[in-house]
């Protein structure tokens, strides 16, 4: 079966800025999609933001006259055939949210007759269950996070230091969605890194993690195409791609100095870290610099001619 999902390009602030679309669309298969939404490996719990109870799940909608999908409501536009969809809406944060878990799911496991796959096998989680649990509205914070013991990540909600404290949904952002997701497939893959104390070993953790979000946003045609645009070809300068979690970024620093959570175009070393134990988010940046840099130089040695007579 194949199931219509709604997809997030960018974080809601960085997609009006930027000109980019708000939403894409993403195609799963498979037959264990029903209302919640919950699948065979997620299942995602939406808390009511005021009162903490569980609220009910988008509902399925089975493949008849339209391809199967979730029941998301959309946004009433005059004159176009495809309304864009409510982001605003229960719904679309419970669609959306798990959406782009699968999708990052996805990037890890491919299937294993793909050319392109990664792991080329069945992520195992690192808890003895089946179901990674998705909590879009887990609070109020600024903060996401991927927990082993309760089997979740959980996205929280935070009001703005600028544009006159508008809320900001963590669940929207498909940089921290994929982020978090890649430390659930990490710690399915590497569990001894997830209770490790050291901040260098935690720091892989965080580099990976962000280092997932850049991929997501290479795969997104609609990412790509205005980046490229942008830069005509390049892909080192501080674009969509090397940026994590702009909105975020943006929302906490009341100054707007701040454009982003993590800049992956750097040239740190360890040698820049001031502090005698630098927190392990900081350190990451040294790896995944280095990793996006390598990345910049195969970019530019295969690709870059091709892109080039495009851009």
């Amino acid at each position: 079966m194949k199931v219509r999902l709604p997809l997030m390009v960018q974080d809601p602030a960085t997609s009006r800025v930027k000109g980019i679309k708000t939403t894409e669309t993403f195609y799963a298969y498979g037959d264990d999609f029903y209302d919640g939404p919950v699948t065979e490996r997620f299942a995602v719990l939406d808390l009511d933001p005021d009162s903490g109870d569980l609220l009910p799940g988008v509902k399925f909608v089975p493949p008849g006259d339209l391809m199967a999908h979730y029941d998301v409501p959309r946004l009433a536009q005059p004159g176009r055939k495809t309304s864009e969809y409510d982001i605003t809406s229960p719904a679309f944060k419970q669609a959306a949210v798990l959406s782009m878990a699968l999708r990052t799911l996805f990037l890890f496991e491919r299937n294993k007759d793909d050319d392109d796959d990664v792991i080329g096998r069945r992520v195992q989680w690192a808890f003895e269950a089946p179901q990674l649990f998705l909590v879009p509205r887990a609070g109020t914070s600024a903060n996401a996070w991927y927990e082993r013991g309760s089997h979740s990540i959980q996205f929280f909600s935070f009001p703005s230091r600028r544009d006159g404290g508008q809320t900001v949904h963590t669940c929207l952002s498909r940089d921290i969605v994929s982020h978090e997701t890649t430390h659930a497939i990490l710690d399915a893959i590497a569990p001894d890194l997830y209770d490790a104390i050291t901040p260098q070993s935690l720091a892989i953790h965080e580099a990976l993690a962000d280092l997932g979000a850049a991929f997501m946003s290479f795969e997104s045609g609609n990412v790509a195409t205005q980046v490229l645009k942008e830069t005509r070809g390049e892909i080192e300068d501080t674009t969509a791609f090397s940026s994590i979690a702009e909105e975020f970024g943006q929302a906490r620093d009341a100054s707007g100095r701040t454009h982003y959570l993590r800049n992956l175009y750097n040239d740190l070393a360890l040698g820049d870290m001031v502090e005698e134990r630098p927190a392990p988010h900081d350190l990451s940046l040294v790896l995944s610099g280095a990793l996006y840099s390598l990345l910049v130089r195969l970019y530019k040695q295969v690709l870059r001619p091709e892109v080039a007579k495009k851009y």
